[in-house]
């Protein structure tokens, strides 16, 4: 059987976070809008942003890993943590 390696590949990407003291949800929101330059859709407090494949649901606490400049995808923490550390 053959082995693989996945390559390292630098990304962008960016938390949505908030925890009331420090940032509140709105700050969150506008963050991550900023950073996929668009407008988004919330619904109570998740996200939906438009990627090349159709909207994407984003929940407190995920990542938004930007894959290019308009696409973007959901990543939970602990996948996060495990494939990723920053450059």
């Amino acid at each position: 059987m053959n082995k693989y390696v996945k390559n390292p590949i630098e990304i962008t990407a960016i938390q949505y976070q908030w925890d009331d003291e420090n940032i509140l949800m709105d700050e969150a929101q506008d963050k991550i809008a900023e950073f996929v330059n668009q407008d988004i859709e919330l619904v109570d407090d998740v996200i939906y942003l438009n990627g090349v494949h159709g909207q994407v649901e984003v929940k407190q606490g995920e990542w938004v890993i930007k894959q290019n400049d308009n696409d973007f995808y959901p990543c939970s923490d602990e996948v996060f943590q495990q494939n990723y550390k920053a450059a």
